[in-house]
C-alpha cells in the first residue's frame, strides 16, 4: 500500500544505444595550425593562414577572430588571408594569433600564432652552401631595391627582372622550403666548369706532344719504336735502321671522358672531349732534338640536372726540346693557346602562376700558357724496359668576363677567371718487346703518382645584369683541388717497314673525391 503524501522515487535503466544527441554536440571544433613568414622593410605580404589549417569533420573553416601585431597592422580579406603591414623601417620580429569558426558553429579551442620576420633579407634564410648564400644575398639586395622604385624609373630589363623578384618573394612567404633548390638554379655557379674544361683539354695535349718527344729520346742511337726502345735486332722482315732520321712527322687523336659529383660548391657534370695533334721535329744534334706541334681539342660538357651544356674549343700551339746523355733525358714544352666558350645554364622551376623555363646564354674566350719539364732514365735487361720519371707541369689560364642573355630577369654578368696551377708527377713506364715476321709489337704499362702542388683559382664575381646597383655582387668559388691522385695507363706500339710506326693507349684517372676520367690516345710516326 502506498501512503499518501509520501515521496517515492522510481530508476529507469536505459542502453546508451537509445540515447540520441544532437549533431552540435558529436562536432569537433576546428583545429589552427600556426604559420611563420618572412617579410621585407616596408612591404606588405598577404598569408593564406587557411591553407593548412583543418576541420575533422570536413567543414568550411573561416577566420573568426584575431589579435594585432605589435609592430604593424592586419587585414582580413574575404577569402579569409590575412594581410600584414609592418610599420615603417621596422625590423625584427613580430607575430598575431588567430581563431577560427567552422560553419556548423564550432570555434576552435586554442589559437594559431602567425610568427613574422621583417628583415632586409627575403631568400638568404632558406639557403645553403657559401654560393647560394652569396648569390641569395645579391638576390635580397637587388630584389628589394627593385620593389622600392617607381616602375616607370626602370628599363625594360630591370622591370623583368622585379617580375622575377616578386615571384620569389611570394615562394618564401608561402613556399619557403623550395628556396635553397631555386636560388642554386638561378646562381650561375657552373662557370668554374669552364676552366676546368680548359685546362683538361691543354694537359691531354701536352700529353700527347709528350709521347712524341718519350719516342725521341728512346730513339737515340738504338732502333726506336714509337718511343720504345729496342736494345735488339729485329727478325724476320721489321724494318728500320739504328741510325736516326733527322726529320719526323707525328699525328695522335685524344678521346676524354670524365664525370664529376655535385657538391656543395659545384654543379656536376659529364664531358666528353674529342682533339688532334700533329707536330714536326729535327734533330739538331745526336743528342738534341726541337720540334713543334699544333693541338686542337674541342668539348661538349653538360651538367647534372639538366642544368644547361657547354661547348669550348681549345687550340694550343707547342714547342718542345729533347736532350740526352747516357741514360738520363730531359724535355720541356712550352705552349700558348686560345679557347672559346658556348655557355648555356638551364633554369627551370615553377612559380606561383606559372613555370618559368629558360635558358642563359653567354659566350666568351681565354687563353692559356703552359710550361713543362721532365727527366727520366733508362733501365734495360734484354726485351724488358723501365723508366722511372719525374715531371713538372706549370698552367695559367685565363678566361674573359661575358653577360648572358635570353634568361627573363635573371641574366648575370661574370668578371674574368684566372687559373695558376703547379702539377708534380712521379712514375714508372715499362714495356716489353715482342718481334713478329710482319715487325715488332710492345705492350707498355705505366703509372704515375700526381699532385696539384699549387692551384689558385680566384673566385669569379658577378652581378645580375638589370640590377641598378653596380657594386651589388657575388662571388662564386670552386672546389679545392685534391692534393694527391694517380693515373694509370696501358698501351701497345706497333713498328712497320719504311720508319712507321702506331700506337693506342687508354688512362685513367683516379684518386679524386669527386671525379672520375679515362683518356684513349691513338697515333702514328713517320721518320723521314
Amino acid at each position: 500500500m502506498i501512503q499518501k503524501d509520501s515521496l517515492h522515487t522510481f530508476r529507469w535503466l536505459v542502453p546508451a544505444g537509445f540515447i540520441l544527441l544532437s549533431p552540435l554536440a558529436l562536432a569537433a571544433a576546428p583545429v589552427p595550425v600556426d604559420d611563420s613568414r618572412t617579410v621585407p622593410v616596408n612591404k606588405d605580404i598577404t598569408i593564406d593562414v587557411l591553407r593548412n589549417d583543418f576541420d575533422p569533420d570536413g567543414d568550411s573553416i573561416f577566420i573568426d577572430s584575431t589579435t594585432s601585431p605589435a609592430h604593424g597592422i592586419i587585414t582580413v580579406n574575404g577569402d579569409g588571408s590575412i594581410k600584414y603591414s609592418p610599420d615603417e623601417n621596422y625590423l625584427g620580429a613580430d607575430s598575431f594569433t588567430y581563431t577560427l569558426i567552422a560553419s556548423d558553429e564550432q570555434v576552435s579551442e586554442t589559437a594559431a600564432t602567425v610568427s613574422i620576420n621583417v628583415a632586409d633579407t627575403i631568400v638568404t634564410p632558406f639557403t645553403a652552401g657559401r654560393n647560394d648564400r652569396s648569390v641569395a644575398s645579391a638576390l635580397d639586395d637587388m630584389c628589394i631595391r627593385l620593389t622600392s622604385t617607381p616602375e616607370d624609373e626602370l628599363s625594360s630589363g630591370s622591370r623583368k627582372t622585379l617580375e622575377r623578384c616578386e615571384a620569389l618573394l611570394e615562394l618564401s612567404a608561402t613556399d619557403p622550403d623550395r628556396i635553397d633548390g631555386i636560388v642554386n638554379k638561378i646562381g650561375p655557379e657552373e662557370t668554374v666548369a669552364l676552366m676546368r674544361s680548359n685546362s683538361g683539354a691543354t694537359a691531354n695535349q701536352s700529353s700527347a706532344v709528350g709521347q712524341r718527344t718519350a719516342q725521341l729520346i728512346r730513339g737515340i742511337n738504338r732502333f726506336s719504336i714509337n718511343g720504345i726502345a729496342m736494345n735488339e735486332s729485329l727478325t724476320g722482315g721489321a724494318a728500320g735502321d739504328d741510325s736516326p732520321s733527322r726529320l719526323g712527322f707525328f699525328a695522335t687523336i685524344l678521346h676524354e671522358g670524365a664525370k664529376k659529383d655535385t657538391t656543395d660548391l659545384e654543379s656536376g657534370f659529364d664531358y666528353d672531349a674529342n682533339g688532334l695533334v700533329v707536330g714536326a721535329d729535327y734533330r739538331v744534334t745526336s743528342k738534341l732534338v726541337a720540334g713543334g706541334a699544333v693541338g686542337w681539342t674541342q668539348n661538349d660538357l653538360e651538367y647534372s640536372d639538366d642544368g644547361g651544356e657547354v661547348d669550348t674549343d681549345i687550340l694550343n700551339l707547342i714547342g718542345y726540346l729533347t736532350y740526352q746523355s747516357g741514360n738520363l733525358s730531359l724535355t720541356g714544352q712550352l705552349g700558348y693557346g686560345t679557347s672559346n666558350y658556348d655557355s648555356k645554364r638551364h633554369i627551370q622551376y615553377e612559380e606561383p602562376t606559372s613555370t618559368l623555363d629558360v635558358t642563359a646564354q653567354g659566350e666568351t674566350s681565354g687563353d692559356q700558357i703552359y710550361l713543362s719539364t721532365s727527366a727520366e732514365y733508362l733501365w734495360s735487361h734484354e726485351a724488358l724496359t723501365l723508366y722511372p720519371y719525374a715531371r713538372a707541369a706549370y698552367l695559367h689560364s685565363q678566361i674573359d668576363g661575358y653577360t648572358e642573355n635570353e634568361a627573363e630577369g635573371w641574366e648575370v654578368e661574370l668578371g674574368e677567371q684566372e687559373l695558376d696551377q703547379l702539377t708534380l708527377s712521379l712514375g714508372i713506364q715499362g714495356q716489353y718487346a715482342l718481334s713478329y715476321e710482319w715487325g715488332v709489337l710492345t705492350p707498355t704499362a705505366d703509372i704515375a703518382l700526381m699532385s696539384e702542388a699549387f692551384a689558385d683559382q680566384g673566385n669569379v664575381v658577378g652581378r645580375f645584369a638589370f640590377d641598378t646597383d653596380p657594386n651589388n655582387v657575388f662571388e662564386v668559388e670552386a672546389d679545392e683541388e685534391d692534393q694527391f691522385f694517380y693515373q694509370a695507363g696501358i698501351g701497345a706500339v706497333s713498328v712497320f717497314t719504311n720508319g712507321l710506326s702506331t700506337f693506342i693507349e687508354a688512362r685513367m684517372t683516379g684518386g679524386y673525391s669527386d671525379v672520375s676520367a679515362y683518356q684513349l690516345l691513338a697515333g702514328l710516326r713517320y721518320e723521314m
